[in-house]
């Protein structure tokens, strides 16, 4: 599996200092035909240089926005930075005419799913938390955090849901997943059969443990 880096300039200049949105597409393994989104590009404050805002969810806090990073580090920051400069790098090469797409190049990645049970049962129907840890490539020692694995309402299996970003439209919660599709619907459902895959594994060993 690999990536490439997609840029689209902010046009209309608006907010204030943003230059472009990025994009990471996926090539050839688990996450092929999907995209992450929720890349900006920023230019500094004092105008030395580009920042990155990485794909994030926003909450309040004694109504002040914050926003927590869905694609995280595992151990060392450093991973995040490798990304980064991945992107201004891209940007770079898009304001000197280049096409807008970048191949990453490097050793091939992969991904393992972690699980993590929702012992205290809140919300209800909520089984557990899922994260996608990435080995090798780019997105080495990353992780692509807000899954969830829900019981259907009917009782007839199971769900999962995306990282998303949160919105209200007429005071109704939304949400806009952040790992997409770009043509192809059904490559989202390769992810979801290897999250729920993943649960199914880590209930059998919960079962053979309690056993033992």
């Amino acid at each position: 599996m690999n990536i490439v880096v997609k840029i689209t300039p902010n046009d209309r200049g608006n907010p204030p200092g943003k230059l472009a949105d990025a994009e990471l597409h996926f090539i050839d393994g688990e996450l092929d035909g999907l995209k992450l989104i929720g890349f900006a590009i920023w230019e500094r404050r004092g105008g030395n240089g580009h920042n990155v805002t990485f794909p994030a969810r926003q909450y309040a806090v004694n109504g002040e926005r914050r926003s927590f990073a869905l694609l995280r580090p595992i151990g060392s920051r450093s991973a995040e930075e490798r990304i980064r400069e991945l992107v201004i790098q891209t940007y770079a090469e898009h304001e000197q005419g280049c096409d807008f797409v970048t191949p990453a190049t490097g050793q091939a990645m992969s991904v393992v799913v972690k699980i993590t049970p929702n012992e205290k049962g809140n919300p209800a129907g909520k089984l557990a938390d899922a994260e996608l840890h990435f080995i090798d490539g780019e997105l080495d020692s990353l992780k692509l955090i807000g899954f969830g694995i829900w019981e259907r309402r009917s009782g007839d299996g199971r769900n999962v849901t995306f990282p998303a970003r949160q919105y209200a439209v007429n005071g109704e919660r939304r949400s806009f997943a952040l790992l997409r599709p770009i043509a192809d619907m059904s490559a989202q459902n390769r992810v979801r059969d290897l999250v729920l895959e993943a649960f199914a594994e880590h209930e059998e060993r919960s079962a053979v443990a309690s056993k033992s």
